[in-house]
């Protein structure tokens, strides 16, 4: 009995760091901010979305997340910070297109999730040294950054990545 119990009580534990963290935006952002759901929605429609959502993946990663989605919803996100990550050793997921829904659905919508470059000469995405990064049904426009050839929109670097329908 003893060792049963305690065999439950460490699979338990373990369990508690082997789930995948969802993370939401929107162009408006909704209740808290913290992108824990449709309702509380990052708000990307800030110039400083890039910062937001780098800061809400390194989180999930320092949280012991097993993997990261980041679901953004329909519309036009201007941004004036790249999403820069490194060193960060479980899947990470950039996926677009969504409706938002206030229910938790997932239906995807007619309108694209872009990306745009505020005035300032900016690449969106910094990838360098992650073990998985994938970016989907995205619109990348007007990325740029000056006196480099090194990816105007996005930039993988030691990286296992995957691209598509973008």
């Amino acid at each position: 009995m003893k060792r049963t119990l305690v065999l439950t009580a460490v699979l338990s534990f373990l369990s508690l760091g082997l789930l995948a963290t969802d993370i939401f935006v929107t162009p408006t952002g909704g209740g808290d901010n913290s992108g824990s759901s449709w309702s509380n929605a990052i708000n990307g429609g800030e110039y400083i979305v890039g910062l937001r959502i780098r800061d809400a993946i390194t989180n999930a990663f320092a949280n012991s997340a097993s993997e990261i989605n980041v679901y953004l919803a329909g519309g036009t996100y201007t941004t004036t910070n790249q999403i820069s990550l490194s060193g960060i050793t479980i899947p990470v997921k950039l996926s677009g297109g969504y409706k938002a829904e206030k229910d938790g659905s997932f239906e995807k919508s007619d309108e694209v999730t872009t990306f745009k470059r505020s005035t300032y000469n900016i690449r969106f995405v910094y990838i360098s040294a992650l073990s998985s990064f994938t970016v989907e049904n995205i619109t990348f426009t007007g990325g740029c950054v000056a006196g480099s050839n090194q990816g105007g929109a996005l930039h993988f670097v030691g990286s296992t990545s995957l691209i598509e329908n973008c």
